[in-house]
């Protein structure tokens, strides 16, 4: 029994003994700043806690109520101060350049062409006279030849006959007593005009033109040139020179001030509210087991944090 409890407070030692190394740890973790966060207090007591002491109960075999110390995170609020980047805008001058005509006199060379009148000798072409003679020449002469052709016409055979017809040469009326006269009519002859014609063929001799072409001895006159020089007067372009003072646009770039935004990053300092969680020992009494099995269980456990022997009925380890 003895043996158990000194392990169990060479344990407990053993935990209390890592508890600042890591709340050193959890301080290195937070920003750092340029003024140094507060320091947690530490507890005084920093060696091998006090032997845990048990008295026993009834029923327990000899198992009392234990004191132990567990860690417990706790909030902690400090203010500290830290550096951010805001964006400003800023006016700033620069130099601009824009383009400017400016109107300067200028002289320049202007080539103009003027006619001038110069004699100059040239070889013309000149007609002496016209001399004749022959040559052989392709003509076309007129040929009178006769050719049989047969013509059709309409030949007049009769233009009509005589026909006889009965008129009525009574120049009496009737009886008005009711008989009838003797009919009186006579003979006459009318000519009746109904043109007959016949077609006939007849052949006869026509005269008839025709072009042939032949060779001839033609005479005809050739002028005659002879090339000679002639003296004569012409025109022709010089070019003249002369100088021109105008006023011409010339364009400058010409300097200028102007003003801008320009956007820019300043850092500041502001002071905030930070949290961190800060470990404390807390001191936690633990009830007595009800079995006896229990009690190995308890006392090894008992100086942890959220653990428990598993005696959940009456244990108060949990």
């Amino acid at each position: 029994m003895l043996m158990k409890r000194t392990r169990v407070a060479l344990l407990a030692g053993l935990v209390l003994a890592s508890a600042p190394v890591a709340l050193r740890a959890f301080e290195d973790k937070a920003p750092a700043d340029k003024a140094a966060p507060e320091k947690v207090a530490e507890p005084k007591d920093k060696g091998t806690p006090a032997p845990v002491t048990a008295t026993p109960g009834p029923g327990c075999g000899g198992c009392g109520p234990t004191t132990c110390y567990v860690n417990e995170w706790v909030p902690e609020y400090y203010t500290t101060t830290r550096t951010t980047y805001k964006t400003e805008w800023r006016e700033e001058c620069y130099t601009a350049y824009k383009t400017e005509y400016v109107k300067e006199m200028r002289t320049h060379k202007v080539c103009t062409y003027v006619n001038q009148p110069c004699e100059e000798w040239r070889t013309v072409c000149k007609c002496v006279g016209e001399v004749p003679c022959v040559e052989t020449r392709c003509v076309r002469k007129k040929v009178e030849t006769c050719k049989p052709v047969t013509v059709h016409h309409r030949k007049l055979v009769r233009l009509g006959h005589w026909e006889c017809h009965e008129v009525c040469s009574c120049k009496k009326s009737c009886d008005p007593c009711g008989g009838c006269c003797t009919p009186c009519t006579r003979t006459v002859r009318k000519w009746v005009c109904c043109p007959e014609y016949e077609d006939c063929c007849e052949t006869k001799m026509v005269k008839c033109c025709d072009w042939v072409s032949c060779q001839e001895q033609v005479t005809v006159c050739k002028k005659q040139y002879v090339q000679e020089k002639v003296k004569v007067c012409v025109n022709k372009c010089v070019p003249c020179y002369k100088d021109v003072t105008c006023e011409v646009c010339v364009p400058k770039c010409v300097p200028y001030q102007c003003t801008r935004k320009v956007k820019h990053c300043v850092p500041c300092t502001e002071n905030v509210t930070c949290c961190r969680m800060v470990c404390k020992k807390k001191e936690v009494t633990c009830q007595p087991c009800c079995t006896p099995c229990c009690e190995h269980k308890c006392h090894r456990f008992s100086f942890s944090f959220k653990r428990h022997c598993g005696c959940d009925s009456c244990c108060g380890c949990n």
